[in-house]
């Protein structure tokens, strides 16, 4: 019964089933009660009016030539019929049922359950004639109890033509209404891939399309809501990234400068109260200097990190002559490189033009260089190799461990954990670097080579891109 509640195919099925039962069986009481009823009232009309045509046959017609008309009246309507002449004596007699109603001499007209018997008087040649029909009701009687006889088989009939029109009704009403029911339970569990594919010019199927129409919307509402709230999840993430790289440089800046500025307190504290090996102050003057010369340049290179980091990189582009500054700079570390016993070989193609800014291009690849021969040991070389759509710079002797590819260009990272300024520099090196490439929209690859490291920027112009490979 809780079923029958819950579906609405089962209610409709029932409905329309029992209503359908109920108006049959009505029809067939209306049936059962006025068939007979009428058919009695039909047979006693066509009776009546066959007697008036005979009655009236027989008063031009002689008694001794009346038998074939009595014959004919008593096959067609199944009567009995006789005919007698004034004295009472039998003329004629078909069935001869009929006698005792020629009792009454003017005519009798006796209806009673079982049919319907009827006596006329008539005259012919001045004589007088009386006729007798009787006709009986057992056609109608025979009908009714055949409706009762059959009232079973006519109830199993209606019952399954019923359940069979209730079937056909259930699937034209109630099975869209389920499917569409279907439909939005779906879309009320927010899977909105689903659609009605019903074709119906009635209003379920203008229901159908609403609900198509609306999960459409609604599917192109949720995209949009996705797509807003990844790129807000996207938006969070690189905000706390954002801070969490300020709270490491930060942090960094603060450990790069408290170690050269307590050098430097130490040697002037020694200095002042001329203790121990600090009563040569010319020779820590001179160490006290240099220290305070590597704050400068740490400074310079936070400057510069800062303005990078504010997007603060304005480039002046125009066309230089990209060969002719690789060769310069190349030229500018050949000091550094050979006190440190670091060959440096350059295969640099003549005439490179490219639209850049020259002063960043140049700190852009003077520090890969640095970088190159800063972390070659000695004997080693640096090959830098300039075509029309790349430059790379290759140091041997050391490769960069696979983990450290992620990490290399944050600001203040450093492969060696010592964080020894004589094994490295600053750690803003690399961090200019992508960041003066990305302003010019160079890509830039990093990868292992057999007992090498190369630095390889491609030359052509695209979406900024820093690739890292190991082979």
């Amino acid at each position: 019964m809780k079923r029958i509640k819950q579906s609405l195919s089962a209610k409709v099925f029932l409905g329309f089933a029992g209503i359908l039962i109920a108006v049959s069986l009505v029809i067939f009481g209306v049936l059962q009660y006025f068939m007979p009823m009428l058919l009695k009232q039909g047979i006693s009309t066509s009776f009546y009016e066959g007697l008036e045509a005979l009655k009236t046959e027989l008063q031009q017609t002689a008694p001794e030539d009346a038998w074939p008309l009595l014959t004919a009246f008593a096959l067609n309507y199944g009567a009995d019929v006789s005919l007698h002449d004034e004295e009472g004596t039998e003329i004629h007699s078909i069935n001869g049922q009929v006698d005792y109603l020629t009792e009454e001499r003017f005519g009798v007209i006796n209806s009673y359950a079982q049919g319907i018997a009827i006596s006329y008087d008539y005259q012919h040649d001045g004589k007088f004639y009386f006729l007798a029909a009787a006709v009986t009701f057992q056609e109608a009687d025979l009908l009714a109890q055949m409706f009762l006889r059959i009232f079973p088989y006519i109830l199993a009939l209606l019952v399954m033509l019923s359940a069979l029109a209730a079937f056909f009704c259930t699937r034209q009403i109630a099975r869209p209404i389920v499917t569409i029911s279907r439909t939005s339970q779906r879309m009320a569990e927010l899977d909105l891939s689903w659609r009605s594919e019903m074709k119906r010019s009635d209003e379920i199927g203008l229901l159908s399309r609403n609900l198509n129409t609306m999960a459409q919307r609604l599917e192109s509402a949720m995209d949009d809501l996705q797509q807003a709230n990844i790129k807000l999840r996207r938006d969070i993430e690189r905000e706390r990234e954002q801070e969490k790289q300020r709270s490491d440089f930060f942090t960094a800046i603060s450990h790069e400068l408290k170690t050269p500025i307590t050098i430097v307190k130490y040697d002037l504290e020694g200095m002042i109260h001329n203790v121990g090996r600090y009563k040569d102050r010319d020779k820590y003057l001179g160490h006290a200097y240099g220290v305070v010369g590597e704050l400068e340049m740490l400074a310079q290179e936070i400057i510069d990190v800062s303005r990078a980091s504010a997007e603060q990189i304005s480039l002046n582009l125009e066309t230089a002559d990209l060969s002719a500054l690789v060769s310069s700079c190349c030229a500018d570390y050949q000091d550094l490189a050979e006190y440190r016993h670091i060959s440096i070989e350059q295969d640099i193609a003549t005439d490179i033009m490219a639209d850049l800014d020259a002063g960043y291009m140049r700190k852009a690849v003077s520090n890969l260089l640095s970088n190159a021969i800063n972390h070659s040991s000695e004997g080693e070389r640096v090959a830098v190799k300039l075509s029309g759509d790349s430059l790379q710079i290759i140091n041997t002797g050391v490769t960069i461990p696979p983990e450290e590819f992620e990490r290399i260009f944050l600001p203040f990272h450093r492969v060696d954990k010592s964080r020894s300024r004589h094994t490295g520099g600053s750690g803003l090196g690399l961090y200019l670097v992508k960041t003066i490439l990305d302003a010019h929209s160079f890509s830039l690859q990093v990868k292992n080579l057999r007992n090498a490291v190369c630095f390889m920027v491609e030359l052509s112009s695209g979406a900024p891109a820093i690739t890292h490979t190991q082979l």
